[in-house]
């Protein structure tokens, strides 16, 4: 895997946003298959952008969030990606382990400055940037990886739950 484009601004509203995606997704399409780049935004704070990509632009190669609704019992499935408490600490062990691996060639001399400044606090349970720093780029890129690779990352994530003993 490599790292081919990154975007980074601080005075930009969804609004703004959107049409640069539009862009950078078709800049970078599969021009064989004729399709646009895979476009996984995150959502925690809207999903205006996915609807926009998907209503105004017509953007068809939205990321799909897919997680088992344990009460419903059936798949469920939205726009984007949802960072949680559960899903952040997954992808930022994959990021490190694809890193670490030399699967992932990540150019970037801002996105490995951020990568250098995440750390584990031990008493919340988190990885996260070091305090006064930040790690956009950095939770851009692993969501940008792990929907790269959704398919395999939830097959093995599968069968590591039906591995563990139940008590």
């Amino acid at each position: 895997d490599a790292q081919v484009a990154e975007f980074a601004a601080d005075d930009m509203n969804v609004h703004d946003l959107a049409p640069v995606c539009y862009m950078l997704g078709n800049l970078y399409k599969n021009t064989i298959e004729n399709t646009e780049a895979l476009m996984s935004v995150e959502c925690n704070i809207s999903d205006d952008i996915v609807q926009q990509l998907r209503n105004t632009y017509n953007y068809s190669n939205l990321f799909i969030w897919k997680y088992y609704d344990n009460i419903k019992s059936v798949w469920s499935n939205k726009l984007g990606w949802w960072t949680s408490a559960r899903t952040r600490p997954k992808i930022i062990v994959k990021g490190v382990h694809y890193i670490k691996q030399s699967w992932w060639d990540v150019p970037s001399p801002w996105l490995l400055a951020q990568m250098q400044t995440i750390e584990k606090l031990e008493e919340k349970q988190k990885v996260q940037a070091a305090q006064g720093f930040k790690d956009d780029l950095v939770m851009a890129a692993i969501i940008a990886l792990w929907a790269a690779h959704d398919m395999e990352f939830n097959a093995l994530l599968m069968l590591e739950e039906t591995a563990k003993p139940r008590a």
